[in-house]
Order: C-alpha cells, then structure tokens, then sequence
C-alpha cells in the first residue's frame, strides 16, 4: 500500500471544506487511485433503504473534489458502480466496503466481532490494500451495555472494556498497514434509547436501573466511549502511529431528525456523516492531518493535602469510569486537575500525569471492580 500513488489532480474545489485543495508535491506523479476501506457495523453497511450508507455521499463529495479514489473491500465486491437519486441528482458511486450489520469490537456471546472478521480468516486488509482505512465501531457493544466483558479461562480471568476491545483491534489494523497508510478511527453517533427501548434492554438488569432511568445512562456510556476514542487516537498519535480522528458524534444532532430509529442515521444523518468523512480525508491529503497534534497540558505542582484517594480523579471519594472520562478529558486538553486531582491521577507517581497514568487507572479499576462467580 502507498497513500503517496494518488491524487492526479493538483488543485480542485474542496466542497466539503469550503477551500481550494492544494495536494502536496508528492502526490503529484500519482498514476492510481486511493484506496479506501470503509469498515464497521450496520452503520457502515447502510442500514435504510439498503443503499450503502453515507458511503455513497462520501463517494460523492470525493469526485466533486477532483479526487481520485477506489473504495475496497469484500463487500459488493462485483461491481466498482451503483447509482442512487439524491434531491433530483444522480449520484455514480462505489459500493465495495467492509461494513456488517449487527457487529461489535471483538466477538463476544451473542455477537460477531470485527476484529474477527478481519483476521481470523483471510486477513482483509492484506487482501483489499487500503491507503485509508475508514473504521467507526462500537455502537453495538454500548447498545449491550458490554462496555464490561471478563475473559479468559479457568481461573484465569480478566475485565476488558468496549475501549481496551477498541484498541486492540487499532493496533491490529496498524500491524498490517504500510508507513505511508492512515487509519482514521471516529467517534460513534449518539443513540436515543427512548426510540429504541427494545435494544437497550439489557441495561436494566446490567445497571440495575428503571426503564425511565435507561436513557441517560446510555447518554453517560455513549460520551465515555466516544471521549476513550478521541483519548485512544491522542496515544496513538503520541506513539508516532499515523492515526487520524473522525469525529461523526459531532455532526448527527438527534433534535434534528438525523436519527432513523434511534440508533441508525437517517438519510439526513448519512449526508452528513459522507459529507465529514471527505472533509476529513481531503483535510489530510491536504495538510498531513485531519486535526492538529494531539498535545498534553501543563502539568500544575502535586499536591497531597487531605490525603487523596489513589485514582479518584474527579474527587468523589470512588474509583469508576467518570475517573477514567476525566482523566482522558485532561489529556486531551478538555478538563483540568487541580493539586488534589493530580495527585489522585499520578498512579505511577512520577510527578507527571500522562497516558501511562491513564492505562494504570484503567487497570486498577478493573482490579477494583467486585469479581464476577464463575
């Protein structure tokens, strides 16, 4: 794989972006086409109308920005063309993906994996050779409340998160993609589980909650996920890895109507999401990146007044997940600590708070958390 083979176009009117895309010299002598992999859940696939999803507008947007593209996968494999009517215009676009309807992170009771589907057979991202790896994934596993899951076996057993499952299919991708590749891993869209009460069941008996109490925790689960992935790509990024942020929670607005059944986007909601998505891509072979380089902050003076509790970041007198959200938001730039807090946050206590503190907090909540019988 070589991102630096596309683009035969030097200059095109970026519509997504709103600029004029000036690709860098390298992509200059570029004689194929970009490969892009989109890969996922049902989200992905195209859950309404079986039209593909907001591939077909990122398809779109790509060809109205001169810019030069297959999109690959093992997916509607046997044709590079489809057609679909959107507000009187007929849009060409290419199906192939690598999107699958009711998927999670990793195989789990009662669901396929992704990370499975991608490796455990033929491994598809050798097969497809993507430049641009599209990945959005999660949405299944919050609608399970699985953002807890314990494996292994005998008396070898251990907690994993939605987010540790994440990164574990991240790293993998990366395993197997060239230096010059890109991985660009979002963010999920929000889910109204008012909408779609029937798929959030299992969070009454996994929180112990009343079925008027299920929607805002589903809310809650749903921002620590999508804070641990903009918190995943900053490591990544810190690791000298080439991973990009795409940030689809930040443009599918539920008031809005980008919601088909509180879970999958409306046609709206795709338009949006294709329109991001090249936004994103055309940003990146513009500029190296979709978004400036995660950095982290300043970090205040430790202080260890009032004797803090070891990883109680937020000061609330107990360790759970609203520890790890904060303490992500802080490396992201988002959130402060005061001396308190970073006490509490120092883990490794080398007077530094960094993303070693944050894996350390997500094991020791783990090791926190009361033993399941088995």
């Amino acid at each position: 794989m070589n991102l630096k083979r596309t683009i035969p176009l030097l200059t095109a009117l970026a519509m997504c972006a709103g600029v004029f895309a000036v690709f860098p010299q390298n992509f200059a002598a570029a004689d194929e086409p970009l490969r892009i992999m989109a890969v996922g859940d049902s989200i992905t696939h195209g859950y309404i109308n079986a039209d593909n999803g907001y591939r077909k507008y990122l398809c779109h947007h790509l060809q109205q920005s001169g810019i030069s593209f297959d999109m690959v996968g093992p997916e509607n494999s046997w044709s590079n063309e489809a057609t679909y009517s959107w507000n009187g215009t007929t849009i060409t676009y290419d199906p192939q993906h690598c999107g699958y309807s009711g998927y999670s992170t990793m195989s789990y009771s009662g669901r396929t994996g992704i990370y499975e589907t991608l490796f455990a057979g033929q491994n598809l991202i050798e097969a497809h050779d993507p430049d641009i790896v599209l990945l959005q994934i999660g949405t299944n596993d919050l609608l399970d409340a699985s953002l807890d899951i314990r494996t292994g076996v005998g008396d070898i057993r251990e907690m994993t998160t939605a987010l540790d499952r994440l990164e574990t299919v991240v790293d993998k991708i990366l395993g197997h993609l060239d230096n010059t590749d890109v991985l660009f891993v979002t963010t999920i869209p929000a889910i109204d589980a008012t909408a779609c009460a029937s798929w959030v069941g299992s969070y009454q008996w996994t929180f112990n909650l009343s079925a008027e109490q299920i929607p805002a925790k589903v809310n809650e689960c749903v921002d620590a996920y999508n804070a641990g992935v903009k918190a995943l790509v900053a490591e990544k990024q810190a690791e000298g890895k080439n991973v990009q942020l795409g940030d689809v929670a930040s443009v599918i607005e539920v008031s809005a109507g980008d919601l088909y059944d509180g879970c999958h986007p409306s046609e709206q909601g795709y338009a949006k999401m294709g329109a991001h998505w090249a936004e994103k891509i055309t940003e990146y072979l513009n500029n190296g990146t979709a978004d400036p380089p995660a950095t982290m902050p300043t970090e205040p003076e430790p202080s260890i007044d009032n004797m803090p509790i070891f990883g109680d970041v937020n000061d609330d007198t107990g360790v759970d997940l609203l520890d790890i959200i904060k303490l992500q938001k802080y490396l992201l730039g988002l959130d402060t600590l005061n001396d308190r807090n970073f006490t509490s946050a120092d883990l490794n206590a080398d007077n530094k708070v960094n993303a070693f503190d944050l894996a350390h907090l997500k094991y020791y909540y783990v090791l926190s958390i009361t033993p399941m019988p088995w």
